[in-house]
């Protein structure tokens, strides 16, 4: 009966103590059969005290089985001897049979670990959470994924660790549209926007209007220069316009294009939903600063650091942002400010790394970007753009008086003497022409692969471009990159080489849409034939003045 059973626990309880090994780790299988409910207390305590691993496991169970089988057992003395115990593997034990016991009240407590400053504490805690019998835990899943994420902008490993926690609360709550969109925000920064966008997707096919959803798919075609990243992020924020990441993404195309004015409306909006976004206070700062307006910058900038004095994305966003206008040496300026407030920002050295080696700094560029690498093994542009370059140390350097060509060995001695010639020709032109000289040597590196310039250039293949300038560092496709007759390698040199002096002139400041026209005409002028032939669409649009004037 119940005396003998109570009998029983109390000898069960006693022999849980023994200095046998064997003994203890029988009794404690036992009183996890049939501990009555004012058994609780007295097993809470046991797990205080030293106990091995395999006897720790049961005790463990034994507290999780009177809990889960007698839902009036109090939890009260279990939380007491958590918030009295001296050790974390106490405190560990505790979390884990509180967990296993499933109760709904059990939740505030495992809410409460979730938040310690103990780390197997948290992760008893969310191990707890991801077993649990129903969907009820599944936003407290979510806050740890978005916690380990933030995190994981410094230790790479737990990003995993953030994708296995969302899976878990997709498995406990299969339409957590938020979960899923996490995970599709998860897997953009990490740079696999195919399998984001996907995830977004899910997410709109049984909810069309769901404004995340719709910003992760504007976030998604920012990133892969798709068209309609804009339309995204206006869609979502018709669905909710007090959604500041979707201003702030607004605000960011525009500045990519060049429209100051849009971007500093869009920021005018997010702020007055959230004045101290330091996202939007920094895409501010960038506007300022790319608009040369010194003042506002300095004012702008200062506002963010003093909201958060650590804050190294801001000049990770402005070194971004001054990329896409050429200003590679501002980048390179911005990456280094950013690690000198943040030597763990792997965002700033990757960007300081990448616009080394677009200003010729090789080992320099090579060191910072190995930095970035390290710290964000995710990162395929870091890769590529690294293993690149231990093919360019193979590569042949050839100096003429004012270059440095840098070309594959099995070109080198053929190209080397033509593209020398016509590069000091065009030198020669162009310094008479302008009246400036470029900083030199112009490094110019020819590549029998496309898929090698197209690396060097972007960090990914599938560039269209047949060279690029980034001011007195020049890279190309060598005459071996295609098929006979498809480019004219020199007059591609001529032209790459006219931005040199472009840029040079206008201290990277001349709008791309007007270098590009500069750098034709130099073509033309070089040699009949060569430069861009007039296309029938220009000439249709010609006719029926649909040509904007330059003033616009």
């Amino acid at each position: 009966g119940r005396r003998d059973a109570l009998s029983a626990t109390d000898a069960l309880l006693t022999a849980a103590t023994s200095a046998h090994a064997d003994i203890r780790l029988e009794a404690l299988r036992a009183l996890r059969r049939i501990a009555p409910a004012n058994a609780g207390p007295p097993v809470a305590g046991l797990l205080s005290s030293p106990l091995a691993a395999a006897a720790r496991r049961e005790g463990e169970r034994a507290l999780a089985a009177v809990l889960r089988r007698h839902p009036e057992a109090p939890l009260e003395p279990a939380i007491g001897t958590f918030e009295a115990a001296t050790t974390v593997q106490t405190r560990v034990s505790l979390v884990a049979a509180v967990g296993q016991s499933g109760r709904a009240d059990a939740l505030p407590f495992l809410r409460q670990a979730l938040a310690s400053d103990e780390a197997a504490v948290q992760r008893a805690a969310v191990l707890a959470l991801t077993e649990w019998p129903t969907a009820a835990p599944a936003p407290d899943l979510l806050a740890v994924a978005h916690a380990s994420a933030r995190l994981g902008s410094r230790n790479p490993q737990l990003f995993q660790f953030s994708v296995n926690v969302l899976d878990e609360a997709l498995r406990a709550d299969p339409g957590f549209h938020d979960a899923r969109v996490a995970m599709g925000g998860l897997f953009l920064e990490k740079y696999d926007s195919r399998e984001a966008r996907g995830l977004f997707g899910e997410v709109l096919a049984e909810d069309p209007g769901h404004p995340e959803a719709l910003l992760g798919m504007a976030r998604a075609a920012l990133f892969d220069r798709a068209g309609d990243a804009t339309e995204h992020a206006r869609a979502a924020l018709e669905e909710n316009p007090r959604l500041v990441p979707a201003h702030v993404l607004l605000a960011r195309a525009a500045l990519e294009e060049e429209d100051r004015d849009g971007a500093l409306e869009s920021l005018d909006d997010a702020l007055a939903v959230n004045p101290r976004d330091l996202e939007a206070l920094s895409m501010r700062a960038a506007a300022h600063f790319l608009a040369d307006d010194t003042a506002a910058w300095q004012t702008s900038r200062d506002e963010v650091l003093e909201l958060n004095p650590a804050h190294a994305d801001l000049f990770a966003t402005v070194g971004e942002l001054s990329v896409q206008v050429r200003r590679y040496r501002d980048a390179v300026r911005m990456g280094e400010r950013g690690v000198a407030l943040d030597s763990l920002s792997w965002r700033n050295w990757g960007l300081l790394g990448i616009n080394r080696l677009r200003l010729g700094q090789m080992a320099r560029g090579r060191e910072s970007l190995e930095r970035g690498f390290a710290g964000d093994p995710y990162n395929v542009w870091y890769k590529n753009t690294l293993d690149l370059l231990d093919e360019l140390d193979g590569y042949v350097p050839v100096e003429t008086e004012h270059f440095l060509l840098v070309l594959h060995p099995d070109e080198a001695e053929l190209l080397a003497p033509l593209a020398g010639a016509l590069a000091e020709e065009v030198y020669d032109s162009l310094t008479t022409r302008y009246g400036i000289t470029p900083p030199l040597p112009i490094r110019i590196e020819f590549f029998p692969r496309h898929a090698d310039f197209s690396v060097r250039t972007l960090g990914l293949p599938g560039l269209g471009a047949l060279g690029v300038s980034f001011g007195s560092v020049l890279t190309m496709d060598s005459p071996a990159a295609r098929r006979r007759g498809e480019f004219n390698w020199g007059a591609t040199l001529w032209h790459e080489t006219a931005h040199a002096f472009h840029l040079a002139y206008t201290e990277h400041r001349i709008p791309r849409w007007f270098a590009e026209g500069m750098a034709v005409l130099e073509e033309r002028r070089s040699r009949p034939g060569w430069g861009h032939e007039l296309s029938l669409p220009f000439l249709l649009a010609l006719e029926d003045d649909r040509i904007r004037p330059v003033s616009d």
